[in-house]
């Protein structure tokens, strides 16, 4: 179920021309054609404060989901796998430094 209410929520904020899908287990990836990395940022903005704004109490009490997002703009020479491992890599980044914040504010 949660799952699926974060595909509607990532279908919802994302704009038409946008493609969302399921990468794997719980990884979503965005194409965004033609796009600036600046409005692909603000999009994935938009998507974090939806899932934040979620209600997912009602799906399980007690329940909380978070987002993590890494935007990689595609290079010359970019094969999917490298611009995925670059998506990963400023994913990942987002989330130490959440995980440092939370912990430095005790949270």
């Amino acid at each position: 179920e949660v799952l699926r209410c974060l595909a509607r929520i990532l279908a919802g904020e994302v704009r038409e021309r946008d493609l969302p899908a399921r990468l794997s287990g719980d990884e979503f990836v965005v194409v965004f054609p033609r796009s600036d990395p600046l409005v692909a940022q603000q999009v994935c903005e938009r998507v974090c404060t939806g899932i934040a704004a979620f209600d997912w109490h009602s799906i399980v009490p007690g329940l909380a989901v978070s987002v993590s997002v890494g935007v990689g703009e595609a290079q010359a020479g970019d094969t999917a796998d490298s611009l995925l491992h670059r998506g990963d890599m400023r994913m990942y980044a987002q989330k130490q430094r959440k995980s440092r914040h939370e912990w430095t504010d005790g949270g």
